[in-house]
């Protein structure tokens, strides 16, 4: 089975949630995903293909079927997105000639700032997290206790090494979510499919740590025979992690901008069947080939990839399922409103509309005036169909500045579009019987003491 079918079957068995979540929780009625604008769509760390248009497709699939009872279907922007080595050539050449979207390309690493604020809708991610921004530097650090010498990744039985790995995908977590928040409308929505651990499971534990760890024997072999130096070996760590669905949950839930909507792991049938050795190298070669070849030059992938191959085959846990516990969470995220519950809770309006009678008692108790006259002026637009529009533009002009002053003002366009909108479907707004509200003329004299 070739690497790219593997990841379609894990892109398949989330299809199934992925309609069911956008169903249940993409907001047709949010301003932000008005159907006469695109749904701006992103598919982060692409590659090139086929994955990614089968992805965005069954994407696109979902967000129209939610818009199926509405008279106006919206049109789609993607951005597909990798790193600048991307061959985004080849990407661009085999895109589906029936696709329902306008397409381009975003170079460029996901754990910073890709887009402009508020510019998608639509955040997805495969397969793609685990990969670190960077290798942990005190790994390679023989002065430092996470020095990991002997190991490629976080297998090491040193706690310092699994807590500098830990250290660093928290870190770009972190950033990753953050520059997301930024970049998504209100309500729009993130999936993500993460290569991680149950939780409570060490990567050493599993299938995919042990065979780490057989690369890393046969690193050692070739310094040990002169084929590699041990020098570049010590410092030969892979920029990987592989996090439990209780570490993500945390951290989404640290950095504060999405609501959780859910986690699970996906089904893995394959896991039931024996390996393909062979499939298996061709596999790992082609996720960190390019890494052997940037730390040791191409001459030693032929020799190391053949060493690996053999050592696993005389392996026992390459057979052995209960060393298959890896996982595929599927995690689905919205952005969280750009105003905090707490915010909401706190605000309230410096207004207060009293009755001529409360108004003729204050006077009265003051002392100093005569009430000459206090009389309710006509106020003939009450029987006028209200021009929504206006009183927006009106309500805006009057509390504008107390909204920006609690919220800040990037929130006054959509809360205002919002008001109108729900104004427009409120049969009070168009009922006579509900406009009692008064301006009242009060005529004062002051009084000789």
């Amino acid at each position: 089975m070739k690497i790219h079918v593997l990841q379609k079957e894990v892109i398949d068995f989330a299809k199934g949630l992925l309609n069911e979540m956008i169903a249940e929780k993409l907001d047709v009625e949010n301003p932000s995903f008005d159907p006469s604008n695109p749904i701006c769509i992103a598919d982060l760390g692409c590659s090139v293909g086929p994955n990614t248009f089968y992805a965005v497709n069954n994407i696109i699939e979902a967000i129209e079927l939610k818009y199926k009872s509405n008279p106006q279907t919206p049109s789609f922007h993607v951005f597909f997105n990798d790193h600048t080595t991307n061959d985004f050539n080849t990407l661009f050449k085999t895109l589906p000639t029936n696709r329902k979207y306008f397409a381009a390309g975003v170079a460029g690493s996901f754990h910073r700032r890709l887009f402009p604020n508020s510019t998608l809708h639509f955040v997805h991610c495969s397969a793609a997290l685990h990969w670190l921004s960077e290798v942990p530097k005190e790994l390679k650090d023989r002065n430092s206790l996470a020095w990991n010498k002997g190991s490629v990744l976080h297998t090491s039985p040193v706690k310092e090494v699994r807590e500098a790995y830990s250290a660093q995908f928290r870190k770009d977590m972190e950033e990753f979510l953050s520059g997301r928040a930024q970049e998504l409308v209100r309500g729009g929505l993130m999936v993500l499919i993460v290569q991680g651990l149950p939780d409570g499971v060490l990567l050493s534990e599993t299938t995919v740590g042990m065979g780490f760890c057989v690369l890393a024997s046969c690193l050692d072999d070739m310094a040990k025979t002169g084929v590699v130096s041990a020098e570049k070996v010590d410092s030969f760590n892979l920029p990987f992690y592989h996090p439990s669905s209780k570490e993500l949950r945390a951290l989404i839930e640290t950095n504060g901008y999405f609501h959780v909507e859910r986690i699970e792991k996906l089904s893995t049938p394959w896991r039931h069947e024996t390996p393909d050795l062979q499939l298996v190298g061709m596999h790992l070669r082609a996720v960190i080939g390019g890494l052997i070849e940037e730390h040791f030059g191409d001459e030693i992938l032929d020799d190391l990839f053949q060493r690996h191959i053999k050592k696993l085959g005389e392996s026992a846990f390459i057979y052995d399922e209960k060393y298959r516990k890896e996982a595929n969470y599927f995690v689905f995220l919205k952005r969280k409103g750009v105003v905090s519950a707490e915010k909401v809770d706190s605000f309230n309006l410096p207004f207060y509309h009293p009755s001529s009678k409360e108004l003729r008692a204050l006077i009265e108790t003051n002392g100093y005036f005569h009430v000459e006259r206090i009389e309710k002026l006509s106020t003939p637009w009450r029987h006028e169909t209200p021009d929504l529009q206006l009183v927006g533009m009106h309500l805006r002009a009057v509390i504008g500045g107390l909204i920006e002053e609690h919220f800040g003002d990037e929130i006054l366009d959509d809360l205002f579009q919002r008001h109108i909108k729900k104004l427009g479907e409120s049969a009070f707004i168009y009922d006579e019987k509900y406009r009692k509200e008064a301006n009242y003329f009060v005529f004062l004299k002051r009084k000789v003491a």
